[in-house]
């Protein structure tokens, strides 16, 4: 059981809201996510140990969230927004592939 648990465990990243503030700073990916959500973690991770500017949307205790997560069709977690691209799920290369169209 300790072993499990050991296993298990993350390091802790940091979750950047999406708060007006935020949103007017124009960050590079706008992530629709769960606490839950282990792609989501691994995505916020990334980010953070790539310096890519970020906030997240809570799709489940959020209302802009949860707003955003229906009006992009739901389905997946993370839902990834990168300029004109939407990933659903976790790929570094779409990432990558994505932010550099951006600049």
């Amino acid at each position: 059981m300790i072993a499990m648990i050991l296993l298990n465990r993350h390091e802790p990243v940091v979750t950047i809201d999406c708060t007006p503030a935020i949103i007017a700073s124009k960050p590079d990916v706008i992530m629709l996510g769960a606490w839950w959500c282990t792609y989501c973690y691994q995505a916020k991770k990334y980010f953070q140990k790539n310096n890519i500017h970020y906030c997240e949307y809570d799709m489940e205790n959020t209302a802009a969230g949860k707003h955003l997560y229906e009006e992009r069709g739901g389905g997946a977690v993370p839902i990834l927004l990168i300029g004109d691209y939407q990933i659903s799920g976790f790929s570094e290369q779409q990432i990558d592939t994505a932010l550099a169209t951006l600049k």
